[in-house]
């Protein structure tokens, strides 16, 4: 017997493997794994994070009940962009405006490629009882994702652009503004338009009206951060953590 506790040792033993998927045949409860940003690797709080969800998991299956537990990461869209320009800035002096986009997605994917599989190595290393069969990339989602929303009885798809019309002041009509974040509107403080956007050109400078609050949203443009063929080619700016409305 080892005379001190070696975990590289013990690690490679409890790994729960594709031999456990009996566990797992007639599913009737269903857990997915808050995914870990692909940000770096794991630390202690995840750990611990994990040991807690691996004890309900467990603990499930001890009252009779299949619990199918399943594995995967999250892209993390911006926490992700960030690292990543901080790499090329590090290591080659670049930008993401100096690559393009169609590169600066590639360096995005290659880190999630070389950091998720870190991850789920990790999570193997820890003992979970995930089932490896069934991995998601949350890159590669299918099907339309309906989420409920608390005091709302109707289901909500999210991931897709929604479009809503903004009243303007002095009776001018209206402006339409697409966003995948509807429901931080109610914190929205101004709307973006490219410069160069023909359509909204009569508009800069000018107000919007918050139809909930009253609040005056002015127009305001951006030539970096708003794509005009994307969506209506208006951008709702609130009081959100979004890197984009906080550049703006």
């Amino acid at each position: 017997m080892a005379k001190q506790y070696s975990p590289a040792a013990v690690e490679k033993s409890i790994f729960w493997g594709r031999s456990c998927g009996s566990y797992f045949e007639v599913c009737t409860r269903y857990y997915v794994l808050p995914p870990p940003n692909v940000t770096g690797a794991l630390h202690i709080g995840h750990a611990l994070t994990v040991a807690i969800e691996d004890a309900i998991i467990r603990w499930r299956r001890m009252s009779g009940y299949n619990a199918l537990w399943v594995p995967g990461v999250d892209h993390a869209g911006i926490a992700t962009q960030v690292v990543v320009e901080k790499k090329l800035m590090r290591e080659k002096k670049l930008t993401r405006h100096d690559i393009g986009r169609e590169e600066f997605v590639s360096e995005v994917l290659k880190w999630k490629d070389e950091y998720g599989g870190t991850i789920l190595n990790q999570l193997r290393r820890l003992g979970a009882s995930l089932d490896w069969s069934r991995e998601v990339d949350y890159l590669d989602i299918k099907e339309e994702t309906m989420l409920k929303v608390p005091g709302y009885n109707t289901t909500v798809q999210f991931g897709v652009l929604i479009s809503f019309a903004y009243p303007l002041e002095e009776g001018l009509g209206e402006i339409i503004v697409a966003t995948t974040r509807i429901e931080t509107m109610l914190g929205d403080t101004a709307i973006s338009v490219h410069p160069e956007d023909n359509r909204y050109k009569h508009l800069h400078g000018r107000y919007a009206i918050h139809p909930f609050n009253g609040r005056k949203l002015k127009i305001i443009c951006d030539a970096e951060l708003v794509d005009p063929t994307f969506g209506t080619g208006a951008v709702k700016v609130g009081a959100d953590s979004e890197y984009l409305t906080i550049s703006i």
